[in-house]
Formats: C-alpha cells, structure tokens, sequence
C-alpha cells in the first residue's frame, strides 16, 4: 500500500492488451502503468463510475473491454476508450434471487459474455439496444438447445471461443451454445457443503491442453476432444481456494494445504513457501488470494491482506530447498542426486524430495555413513563407506534394493575406505587410507577399482603422494569417456590412465609447494568444445583457469574479467556449451567462447550468495544442482535461453501548458478547453489547437520487470530526424 495500492487485499489481477496492470481490491479497482496507480472507486453522484469498491473477478474480452465482478454480485464494463464504465441491470431469478459475488467471465464463440456467481449461478450477458445497456439472463433462455446441470463451480474460455464449465461431477465443453453443441467428461464429485469451491479451468494453450483442479489432483484434458489426459496429484490433500493460473511453463495451484507449481513439460510437482518464492518475511498466516502473469514473464501475487507481491521471471526459475546440503550424484549420469546428512533424493521423478532409503538402512543398523559420498550400481545397489558409532574400523558397505546391509571384504585388511565415487558402466572407485588405530577419518592413499557385477577388485592405484585430510583428500572425482579417473586434491589435479596404471599431475594455480592447499583445486569440468584437451579448473581462492591438458599451460579468469568471486566452487556445463560456476558471492553463467559472464545472487533468487564445495551435480533429465550453507538451489538451465517478446510503449498522458487534457467532447465543460475524444493511447492520431505552444506528452513501457531501468528514445517525426534519449 505505500506504493499506492488502495487495500492490502487483492482478490484479482489481469493484464490487459495495452499491457496495463489492473489490481482488484477491497478499496477500488486500480490500474498501473508500471510508474504510478490509477485508482476507480464508485462515486454516488457519477453514473459512469464503479459501482462497488470491492472487485474479485476480473476479465478483458476479444474487443479490449474491461469487464469487472464485484463481491456485491454487480457486474461492470470498462472502456478503455472513454474510461467509463457500463452497469450490468441485475435480474433477480426465482432459484437464486439476487446474484452474490461474481466469480469469473468467459467469451463464447459468438462473442457472448457469461458469468458465474459464488453459489453456482451461471449467466449470460446481453446488450440491449443502447450503449452501455447490459443484463443478465440465465442460459437456457437465451440458449433453449443446450442442457446444462443447475450449479456450476468454474468457467473459462480458450482462443476458439470453447466454454469450459465445470459442474459437481463434469467438465462441459460448449462449442457453440446456440446449436446446443457440447462434450461432457466426468470429473471426480466434490463433497457436499453449503457452498461450491472453485476450481475453474485453466488454459494451456501452448500445449493444447485444459486443465482442472480437484482436492489434490490436477485433472488434464485435450482442448480439441475434451479427452482426458494426465492427472496429476499433490503432496496434500485440502480444496483449492482460489483462482489457479496456467502461465510461464507452469501450473500454478494453491489449495488450503500449500502452494504448488507443476511443471508443463515434465509434470513435476513442487510445493512452495510464498516467502522462499518471493524473498521477502512474511507473516505465517500470509496467503495468495489472486495471482497473474504478465507478457515480461513476471508472477504477480495477490495476498490476503499483505499487498501484491512481484516474482521475476529470473526468480521463479531457481528452485530453492532450504536445509539440504552438499548434493553429489549417486551415479554417472545424474539419474540419483541425493543432499549429504539425510541421503534425500532430490531429483526424484515426483519432483519431491524423497527420504534416502540407503542411508535410512544403514542407520537401522546403528551405523553411520560417513563424508556423505555414494555410489549406485547398475542393479540399484548404494556402495558406502560406513562405521560404528565409537571410533571403529570403517566399512565398505552395500545396501541392496530391499534394504538388506552386507560388508564386502574387498579392500586390504590395514586399509579402510574414506570415500566412494560412481565410475562407468558397473564399476565404482573407492579411495582408501591405512586404518590408523580405528580412526574414523584418514588420508587416502590410494584408489581401487571395483566391479560391482563380479564384486571383485579390478585395479588398486597408489597416489603419487601422500593427499591432504584437506578437502576430505578428494575435493572432487569424475571418470572421462575413455575411462580416465580425475582427482581435485590439495596439491592438484591428478588424473589416473588405469589402463597403463599411470598418473598425470596438473598444477595450473602458483603456490609454496610446502603449504597444504596452496594449489588447491575443488572443481573440475572438462571444456564442453574440447574435452579431449582442455579441461577448467577451479581453484580456492585464485579463480578459474583454463588448462591445455597437452601441455598443461592455462589460461585465467578472475574478478577482474567478471566473475563475481575467486572462489570457484563448483562448475557445470549446459547444453548451449556454457559453464554454470558456484563461488562465495553468487553464481554465474560463463561463455567459454565470448567471455561473456552473467551473475546472480540472493537478489536473484539464490538461498543465499554463498556456495559450498562437494556440492555441485547435474541431473540426469537436465537440471542443474547446487549447495551453500543455506540449502540446495536447482534450476533448469534451457529456461534461461528462453526470451520474451518486447513489451510496447504505450501513450498514457497529455498536458497543454502543464494541464492534463481530459476525455471528453470538445468544448462539453464549457469553458472552451481543448478534450480528448478518447483516451491518448487508443487514438491514432490527435489535432491540436494550433495555439497551444507547450505540449506534454507522457509515454510508459509496459515491461513491469523494473520500470526505474527502462530506457527510452524517441522522435520528433517531421521535425527532426534524430532520436533522443
């Protein structure tokens, strides 16, 4: 409300064609521009005002009418051009008396308005023979032909005109109701009750699809058959109790159990916290009783007292998990991503984070696991390094499907296993050290090899050198396409040939040899151009470099070329051949090839701008994962190469001699004044008294993202050729 919003309660937001916001609140209905409010609240003594304060529905039809529902159940048209609105003449019906609040509209094929009102009431609008000269009537008068049940609980309309209605226990899909053309679907029955919740439909027109909520399902159905489709289910059970929006790739539900947003594409289901998705405090009992989105890909949330929140487009596409930490990848490809401490998976196909089974295992035995490393094998068997709770021996452990706990005897007797990486196909890498007097912790000295499918040793490598407890020893390990093992230590990059048994070192970042961690490096990922010969390294401390792995000369990156930090700790390719990099002050997007360096943090929708290391993967259906001290954040990287159309630059004000002018007939105030004939910015073209010698006019871009960064040029056609600004 600072901001100019006249109630903190906003039950209904719409965009229209211009691309001005409009905010339907308990105190008038309010128009932005992205620079200033414009606020309409029902006058008694002007006839072409609002008429009731509290608007709860609103909806613009094919000719860029405004049409507004009130709580009262009254029903007004705004005209963009005149900016007057028409009242709809409330026919009270034998069934329902006075029509109560007014839910939603939708346009039929013939151009027709309906309604629906909080009891169930569906309406069709009708003009009469003047302007402005509205009414309701029930549809079978207007529409004898077509058979409807008695209550609705939802409406909506497509681009073709289709109604989507739905009832108790169906979906009707009304074509055309002067032929009384109509397909029907049954949907699972509501519970009886006093009132009927709505659940109207939401359109996906990209995907050609109509989608229905219902308790904790969301129900799909094709739009040109009415056939149904996938049916996706919710974390918790409870009714949706507002308006649900399909926009930005995504299905946006809140019933009275949670938030929820549904991808698409894939159909995962992930449950919000409002305050997670907006980055701001909120109170506990804050909660969404409106939302849109507009053309720049921005979410606007209406809130139950608390104003109207602003998700960036940006914001919406990080994926925030707070409390779980340090994500590695179970396997080669991604396909098991699970957070250490609890072993959660977090990209599980449900799209929810779901408990760890192996860990939950182990810890029926009494054990722990240890450094929160992993392997799965190809028959779905975890591969740990477990012990005792009291300073034993560590174990390498195997937790079948079932849940079943066996200790392969596959190390050395005076060796114990530190950690277990994924390798290809059915091995696993296990790094081990010399069990010193039971000790829970050691520095690896070497490297096995294990065939998880014969359960035996294929290979043991001793390190060129002792590592470092630095790190865990190991910061970081992957296994190259030809079979390579490379190792981020304290002391370098080791890369192990296991075909030869013969070890490579790599040291790009400068250091005293003598100091532990002075060439550190704890992220690695091969060069997606090249990854035969060049590979980046990330250093603690020294930033990136990119090594020549011929020859081992690097070249560097750092603060100085735009990273945001020097601390690289982790580094991720997508599928443009950009690297995604983790530092202590955010997160960037690097082009290897133009240098080119995109930043984000807290600001962007980041947990935090602190990243941790042994926290980096990337999943196998594409999306990539990172870890700081406040949780894990994913995002899909593709929805960041997605742009959106330019938003226009519409006229909305005109002063003469620093006067507004306003709409009007010429002359009609008697004073002489110059009026406009209808609002600036749906005229083509304006004639002005040659006499007026100081003219104003004001002009607004209608992206919403960040108005105080929009930029303007503009021309004097006919009296200069130049663009200012």
């Amino acid at each position: 409300m600072d901001d100019g919003l006249p109630a903190g309660m906003t039950q209904a937001i719409l965009q229209d064609r211009s691309g001005h916001l409009w905010f339907g609140t308990r105190d008038g209905l309010t128009r932005s521009d992205g620079y200033a409010f414009t606020v309409f609240r029902h006058d008694a003594a002007d006839s072409g005002s609002l008429s009731d304060n509290i608007v709860i529905a609103l909806f613009e039809d094919r000719e860029g009418y405004l049409w507004i529902g009130t709580e009262s159940g009254r029903i007004d048209r705004y005209d963009p051009r005149t900016e007057r609105f028409a009242h709809v003449d409330m026919r009270a019906t034998p069934d329902s008396g006075l029509l109560t609040g007014v839910q939603g509209f939708a346009q039929d094929v013939h151009g027709r308005i309906w309604s629906f009102s909080s009891n169930g009431t569906l309406y069709v609008l009708r003009a009469g023979t003047d302007d402005g000269d509205w009414r309701t009537e029930h549809p079978q008068e207007v529409f004898p032909q077509l058979t409807l049940p008695e209550r609705c609980s939802g409406l909506a309309s497509d681009r073709r005109g289709a109604l989507w209605i739905t009832f108790k226990d169906s979906l009707l899909c009304v074509t055309d109701p002067v032929r009384g053309s109509a397909l029907r679907r049954s949907l699972p029955g509501l519970p009886e009750g006093p009132t009927i919740n709505a659940h109207s439909p939401m359109m996906n027109e990209e995907q050609g699809l109509v989608h229905v909520v219902l308790g904790n399902a969301v129900h799909s159905f094709h739009a040109r058959t009415a056939e149904p489709g996938r049916t996706h289910f919710l974390s918790r059970t409870g009714q949706t109790n507002t308006p649900n929006l399909c926009a930005l790739g995504a299905l946006w539900v809140n019933n009275w159990e949670g938030l929820f947003r549904i991808s698409s594409i894939t159909g995962r289901v992930e449950e919000l916290k409002i305050d997670l998705l907006s980055g701001q405090a909120l109170p506990a009992h804050c909660a969404v009783s409106s939302w849109a989105a507009d053309r720049a890909g921005n979410l606007w949330i209406g809130t139950n007292g608390f104003g109207v929140l602003k998700i960036g487009r940006v914001r919406q596409l990080f994926h925030r998990q707070p409390g779980l930490w340090n994500v590695h990848s179970a396997d080669i490809n991604g396909g098991y991503l699970y957070a250490h401490v609890h072993g959660e998976q977090l990209n599980h196909p449900s799209g929810r984070v779901v408990p760890g089974a192996a860990q939950q295992a182990v810890k029926r035995q009494g054990l722990f696991d240890h450094d929160g490393t992993y392997a799965r094998d190809p028959q779905r068997r975890f591969w740990i390094c477990t012990s005792a709770p009291i300073a034993t021996k560590r174990r390498l452990s195997l937790v079948e499907p079932t849940g079943r706990l066996s200790f392969p005897a596959l190390l050395r007797g005076n060796e114990a296993p530190i950690l277990v990486f994924p390798g290809r196909g059915d091995d696993i890498w296990v790094a081990a050290a010399l069990d010193t007097n039971g000790l829970n912790w050691g520095i690896p000295g070497c490297l096995y090899r294990i065939d998880t499918r014969a359960s035996q040793v294929i290979g043991r490598y001793e390190f060129p050198r002792p590592l470092s407890i630095h790190n865990r020893g190991i910061a970081h390990f992957m296994v190259r396409d030809d079979g390579t093992a490379w190792c981020c230590t304290a002391w370098g990059v080791y890369a192990l040939d296991p075909s030869n048994a013969t070890w490579r070192h790599y040291q790009p970042f400068a250091g005293d040899s003598t100091v532990v961690g002075a060439h550190s490096v704890i992220s690695l990922c091969f060069d997606p151009d090249d990854p035969v010969n060049f590979a980046w390294f990330g250093s603690k401390g020294m930033g990136l470099a990119k090594v020549d792995l011929r020859t081992g000369g690097a070249t560097y990156f750092t603060t100085a070329d735009g990273l945001p930090n020097e601390v690289i700790y982790g580094i991720l390719p997508d599928k443009h051949r950009n690297l995604w990099i983790s530092t202590n002050q955010g997160l960037c997007r690097f082009d290897p090839r133009t240098k080119a360096i995109t930043n984000y943090t807290s600001a962007d929708g980041l947990l935090s701008n602190e990243f941790n290391a042994h926290g980096f993967a990337a999943s196998s259906d594409g999306r990539l994962f990172f870890s700081g001290p406040a949780g894990t954040i994913s995002f899909d990287p593709e929805d960041f190469y997605t742009t959106t159309a330019p938003s226009q630059t519409v006229l909305i004000g005109l002063r003469l001699m620093n006067l507004p002018v306003p709409i009007g007939r010429p002359d009609s105030s008697g004073t002489g004044a110059y009026m406009l004939p209808a609002a600036l910015g749906t005229l083509t073209s304006i004639e002005l008294p040659y006499s007026e010698r100081m003219i104003t006019i004001a002009f607004a871009c209608m992206d919403h993202s960040a108005p105080e960064k929009n930029r303007y040029r503009y021309q004097l056609a006919g009296f200069s050729d130049r663009r200012v600004g």
